[in-house]
């Protein structure tokens, strides 16, 4: 640098992204595709735990399910879904842990998550492996009803070590914003997963929200 800190133009540049080594080894990952059943929380959960471990007995080392997937979407407010949040960890991540404990994988699991510390209400996707809870991602572009129950995600966007890459953490709407994936990038991730859920019944029409003057 000059002696005014400027960078002499023949100076070579710092890489945008942090170093990361590629993936070199297979990986096996699993999307699942599933429909929750809203106010039926347990039998969802049971369902949906069948199905990641038919996917992790499969040999698939990551698992993504599908946002809110543990208690389905869209809910109305928070009295709707008060019932149904949990602390994360929790009840329901330990069931999926148990699963990534005896298949030696990593899942995925999206969720309403209540902060023990405010008391506030998020759309969650958990990252989840042998070891337990990995970190959370908490969703950053509210849709529908969402701003009445869930606070706006306060985490960022964090890349998460793990044995089998850096793994981020989208949900849904974000997918829209592609700024979102770029910071992914930035961080160095290896892997981004994205867990997302639309449902028509309690949802407006894909045409109904890109077609307004219709």
């Amino acid at each position: 640098a000059t002696k005014h800190g400027a960078r002499p133009p023949d100076a070579p540049r710092e890489p945008l992204l942090a170093r990361q080594d590629p993936i070199t080894a297979p990986l096996k990952a699993a999307t699942v595709q599933f429909e929750p059943t809203m106010f039926e929380k347990e039998r969802t959960i049971a369902r949906l735990l069948d199905l990641v471990g038919e996917a992790a007995q499969a040999g698939a080392k990551l698992i993504v399910t599908p946002e809110m997937g543990t208690t389905g979407y869209c809910w109305f407010d928070r009295d709707e879904v008060a019932p149904f949040v949990e602390p994360v960890p929790g009840p329901t991540t330990e069931r999926f842990a148990a699963v990534a404990r005896q298949h030696g994988c990593y899942i995925v699991v999206g969720m309403p998550e209540v902060d023990a510390q405010t008391n506030l209400y998020y759309n969650a996707a958990v990252l989840i492996g042998p070891q337990g809870v990995v970190g959370t991602h908490r969703k950053t572009h509210p849709y529908i009803s969402e701003p009445k129950w869930s606070a706006p995600g306060d985490l960022g966007h964090q890349v998460f070590d793990t044995p089998i890459g850096r793994i981020a953490i989208l949900v849904c709407m974000a997918i829209h914003f592609l700024e979102t994936a770029r910071l992914a990038g930035l961080g160095a991730a290896a892997i981004i997963c994205l867990s997302s859920n639309c449902l028509a019944g309690r949802a407006p029409g894909l045409r109904r929200a890109t077609r307004p003057g219709e």
